[in-house]
């Protein structure tokens, strides 16, 4: 069997390799930042700031989606070498991955909104005594709305939906394999 044919063959498992690798490398990156202005009043001069943090350091909810998908992506490329236990790696496998996009979407949707109103002046409360610095970020506490995720968060998710449909074209294979 020459390259080309097991790659045509096996291009779904090439892509949810490729996937998991990404994600992997992407769970890194920023996937949520803080940005603020601040006026310094003598100059007039304004300053621009921003502080990222990866999916690791920001929320548990990321955090354990990425290692669903991971572990999607394992159950699934082990399961292939076995073929009693081929089904039921599928099964297991496509269940991890619509868990990790579901806990991904979940968590970015329960960021509270945190901006003022419109003509709102912004106040500022004392910092609590634990060491924290304006502009940290606090893991599980993520403020500010679901805006601030940055371009790591987007390109988790769709490294996420495509290993979710990569399984999607072996778990149907499957499905027919016991059928027939």
């Amino acid at each position: 069997m020459t390259w080309s044919q097991w790659a045509r063959q096996r291009w779904p498992d090439l892509l949810l390799l490729a996937a998991g690798v990404l994600l992997v490398i992407d769970s890194f990156l920023p996937w949520y930042a803080v940005r603020w202005s601040t006026l310094e009043i003598n100059t007039g001069r304004v300053s621009e700031h921003a502080v990222t943090a990866s999916a690791w350091s920001s929320s548990t909810g990321w955090s354990a989606a990425i290692l669903l998908s991971l572990a999607a992506v394992a159950a699934c490329l082990s399961g292939t070498s076995r073929a009693r236990l081929r089904p039921m790696a599928r099964y297991i496998s496509m269940s991890l991955a619509v868990i990790a996009v579901t806990v991904t979407i979940a968590t970015w949707a329960s960021i509270p909104s945190t901006s003022p109103a419109q003509g709102e002046a912004l106040t500022f409360r004392p910092l609590p005594p634990a060491g924290t610095q304006l502009g940290n970020i606090t893991r599980d506490s993520l403020t500010a709305g679901p805006s601030n995720v940055t371009t790591g968060f987007y390109a988790g998710l769709a490294f996420m939906l495509t290993i979710m449909l990569c399984l999607i074209p072996a778990f149907r294979r499957d499905r027919s394999a016991t059928r027939g």
